[in-house]
Order: C-alpha cells, then sequence, then structure tokens
C-alpha cells in the first residue's frame, strides 16, 4: 500500500524562489499564479502517469519532472500561501502530493517530503 506523502515544507531561508515571487498579489496576479497552479499541477500528474507506465517512459518520466520542477514548486507553494484565503487553492494544495506520489517520493530527499500534514505549510 503507498503512503501518502505532503511534500514541500516551506523552507526556512528568506532566498528561497517561492518567498520572492508569492507576496503582494493583485487581483490579476492571482489569476495568474491560480492558472500557473492549475497548470503545473497537470504536469506533475502527467509525470507521475508516465512514470507509472514504466519501462522507456520512467526516463520520460524524470527528465519532466526536473526540468518542470521548479515551476512545480512555485504553484505548489502558491496554493499552500493561499489555501486559507481559496477554496480552489486549498485543493490544489491537496491535489499536488496525490498527484505526483511516485514521481514525487523518487525525486525529492527526505528534507523537501513532509508526512505529517500539520508540517506541510510552515
Amino acid at each position: 500500500m503507498a503512503r501518502r506523502v505532503i511534500w514541500l515544507k516551506r523552507a526556512a531561508q528568506p532566498s528561497a524562489p517561492e518567498d520572492r515571487l508569492l507576496p503582494q498579489m493583485s487581483p490579476n496576479g492571482r489569476t495568474a499564479h491560480l492558472n500557473h497552479a492549475r497548470h503545473y499541477l497537470t504536469v506533475l500528474a502527467r509525470s507521475n502517469d508516465l512514470y507509472l507506465r514504466g519501462g522507456e517512459f520512467v526516463s520520460a518520466a524524470i527528465a519532466l519532472f526536473d526540468r518542470e520542477f521548479a515551476h512545480i514548486a512555485l504553484g505548489q507553494a502558491w496554493a499552500s500561501s493561499e489555501a486559507e484565503n481559496s477554496t480552489e487553492a486549498g485543493r490544489l494544495c491537496l491535489d499536488y502530493p496525490n498527484a505526483g506520489l511516485y514521481v514525487l517520493d523518487l525525486r525529492l530527499d527526505a528534507k523537501r517530503r513532509v508526512t505529517n500534514p500539520s508540517e506541510a505549510r510552515m
């Protein structure tokens, strides 16, 4: 049985890329971030689906994940930061770990994965 993993504990370092891009969003900025988060959730899911197909698809899954990880991480970080203010962002925040369950487990080290949901949005 697969374990659920909640990922991307917010970095304690102020130099984390998502910290520079998230503050002070206008309504148009919120829409853009929401669209970005939705899109990269589908990219993450696609990577996970390729991985699950196995064989020659595993290398394609890893390449896709590695190429798009910075955007995936920003989408998840935005959803996490807006989860209390937006039902849709909250849903996205919950969807990210499930969409990439296997590829996240494969590619993220233990420091980036969080198993305690109360730590997921620190």
